[in-house]
């Protein structure tokens, strides 16, 4: 049964691109009319509020503010997803030089990329039927769930996604079921501060400068009134869930995440709308965290741990599962970051505003000096003294939880660190550090390892590792690893050739042409080829985007096709195990037995769960994974923390450019 429903996905996903791709080659589907002619669209538009002005803004933000050039609209046609025309930043470029592919692997690539866009039309597909206007699809039963306030948040995490992949009679249809939801009014008894916002607020947000659409600028402001309240505390801290019916919290704790969640989507509501309530709440956050010391439980300079206390401000834990470590007193700046669940971002506002949304590093605001050089510098350079190791044979490189108070390692690294690679690669572009690209390629084969060494080519959740040493630049030999994995491939690409030269049935040379593009090798084999010391110990695949962001990101930066590879492995896999007749599900155990189970019955292998950010997040990186390198470039973009891409915009604080100094100290 499992050989049947492979041979016949991968034939049906063959034959069906294929067509599609030859109907592409004859023409261009024009943007609709109520798109292309939207003023002050995203080429269009540069550093521009929709509404107030400079007049109505704190003195804090008058130079942030400037008043739109009026012109004539460009032709927008594909442009709209190329960034702003004008924008030029004035930091290091982070992508590699566009450079020219031969027709067979632009036809791979484009291939590819249409069955990612395939598989979101069928997820979309059994959430329109089953689950319109709530929050998710349950994939298995076909029941609408409700867990972030019953707004609709795939509705919301898929406006970007679809406008990446110019779906644009979906997107009409979800910006119609998006009228429908009252943001001042829930069922449940409270709300998530941190998923409101970078669901709801970034995905509005971003829809509305991808496509210029008004009616998503002011959900965006209704959704923004609705959270605002939750920050009025003391210590400017946002509650971490907040009830809106009586104005109270449930709890007065708060992830040190959500503190630096906000930034991004807060500096960019009250920049649309000129409203500067948000950028100051924002900003009151920076300056509360910049004080903190010893007294609130800072065990370790920089070292920030997971919760804290709204009310007192003080840390009410020591645990660090990943962390960037800055020092305010010599670089006398402000570095948030942390980790946890979806939960990372290194922001500074005030001269300069730099983010690390999922695994990106950005400028949103092109602005930088040599501090923040400092910064970034003294950051990696004490996560890598305390919370990165390395194998001791095949050198593979794994981050793990560290407490600060008792100097205490956890040998253990889950899939949501896996967003870390990309992060290392943006900022060894950005601050000159070769090193760190050589973390992030380590980093990053130890997350595509644990893919590739399941039964089903899916990641575990969590695993554990019980041999390793600290990280040492020495003695670190990635081609120890690497060198193996490639043998593996080019083994295998052997095999195929010799597959494909047996004959011509249509069946071999499908299949011949998947595990070409797959390069991967059968299940027994990656089952023993996992090193010897990692164990599972959270066998479920959630259907989470941090592996394939690195890939996106790392491709993007080296230009190595094997990062593609890696990818389209992943996507084959969750065809296979994950697709359900209405959509995708997550996975109970990744190393369940696909010889005895019965893949048809989906209960027992299904978990009946599909989160909005499989819409927003993993869809969408695959798709950009096999997209044209201008499209959504990481030189024009930044992403917020659900994936919603962002107009990258030059600083208007100060306009003399500081003394930029990349070098080492």
């Amino acid at each position: 049964m499992r050989a049947i429903l492979r041979w016949r996905t991968r034939i049906l996903i063959f034959l069906s691109t294929l067509a599609l791709f030859i109907m592409l080659q004859g023409y261009m589907v024009p943007r609709p009319e109520n798109i292309t002619n939207r003023g002050n669209l995203a080429t269009t538009y540069e550093d521009d509020f929709s509404t107030g002005t400079s007049a109505d803004i704190d003195t804090h933000f008058q130079d942030e503010i400037i008043e739109t050039v009026q012109q004539e609209p460009e032709p927008l046609h594909e442009s709209y997803l190329l960034g702003s025309t004008s924008f030029i930043s004035r930091l290091p470029k982070i992508q590699r030089q566009i450079t020219s592919e031969t027709a067979d692997q632009k036809f791979e690539r484009e291939t590819r990329r249409e069955a990612i866009k395939d598989g979101f039309k069928h997820a979309w597909g059994g959430y329109k039927q089953y689950a319109m206007g709530h929050d998710e699809l349950m994939p298995v039963t076909n029941k609408p769930v409700d867990p972030f306030g019953g707004w609709g948040a795939t509705v919301a995490d898929s406006l970007s996604t679809m406008l990446v992949m110019e779906l644009f009679e979906e997107f009409e249809d979800a910006t119609h079921a998006m009228f429908l939801p009252n943001f001042s009014i829930t069922n449940d008894k409270d709300i998530s501060t941190f998923e409101t916002i970078i669901r709801y607020l970034g995905g509005f947000l971003s829809a509305y400068e991808l496509s210029g659409d008004e009616r998503m600028l002011q959900k965006a402001e209704e959704v923004g009134k609705v959270v605002i309240d939750a920050f009025d505390t003391q210590s400017g801290l946002p509650y971490h869930r907040w009830d809106m019916g009586r104005n109270t919290f449930k709890n007065a704790w708060v992830s040190f995440a959500e503190v630096a969640s906000v930034q991004m989507e807060f500096t960019t509501l009250t920049r649309h709308t000129g409203n500067p309530i948000y950028a100051e709440k924002a900003q009151k956050i920076i300056d509360f965290v910049s004080n903190a010391g010893v007294a609130e439980g800072l065990h370790i300079r920089g070292l920030y741990p997971y919760t804290m206390d709204v009310v007192t401000g003080k840390f009410t834990s020591s645990e660090l599962r990943l962390a960037v470590v800055v020092s305010f007193r010599h670089c006398k700046m402000l570095n948030l970051a942390s980790l946890s669940q979806q939960h990372r971002h290194l922001v500074r506002w005030e001269t300069v505003l730099l983010s690390i949304s999922s695994s990106n590093i950005y400028l949103p605001m092109d602005r930088m000096n040599n501090m923040l050089n400092c910064v970034h510098k003294e950051s990696i350079a004490a996560m890598k003294k305390h919370m990165l190791r390395q194998t001791s044979k095949a050198n593979l490189l794994f981050l793990h939880p560290f407490d600060t108070r008792v100097k205490l390692i956890a040998s253990t690294m889950d899939h949501l660190s896996c967003f870390v690679p990309g992060m290392l690669a943006i900022g060894s572009k950005i601050f000159d550090e070769p090193e760190d690209l050589l973390v992030a390629k380590g980093l990053l084969e130890t997350c595509v390892h644990m893919y590739r060494t399941s039964k089903t080519g899916l990641s575990p959740e969590k695993w554990t590792f019980h041999e390793g040493k600290a990280w040492n630049p020495k003695t670190y030999e990635p081609d120890n690893y690497w060198s193996t994995e490639k043998n593996k491939v080019a083994n295998q690409k052997e095999l195929d050739e010799a597959v494909s030269g047996l004959g011509n049935s249509i069946g071999k040379q499908v299949s011949a042409l998947f595990d070409h593009w797959s390069g991967s090798f059968n299940a027994k084999e990656q089952t023993d080829s996992r090193l010897k010391g990692i164990f599972v110990s959270d066998g479920s695949y959630l259907l989470r985007p941090e592996t394939v962001e690195s890939l996106f990101v790392l491709y993007r930066i080296t230009g190595d096709r094997k990062y593609q590879d890696y990818g389209w492995d992943i996507w084959l896999a969750i065809e296979e195990y994950c697709k359900t007749p209405s959509a995708y599900s997550a996975v109970r155990n990744v190393n369940f037995d696909a010889t005895v189970a019965n893949l048809s019955d989906y209960s027992s292998i299904h978990m009946d769960k599909m989160e909005s950010f499989f819409f927003a997040e993993t869809l969408k990186y695959l798709y950009l994974l096999f997209s044209p390198d201008n499209v959504i470039s990481l030189d024009k973009f930044v992403f917020n923390t659900e994936a919603h891409p962002l107009l990258r915009r030059k600083s208007h604080l100060d306009t003399q450019v500081l003394n930029l100094d990349f070098g080492h100290a």
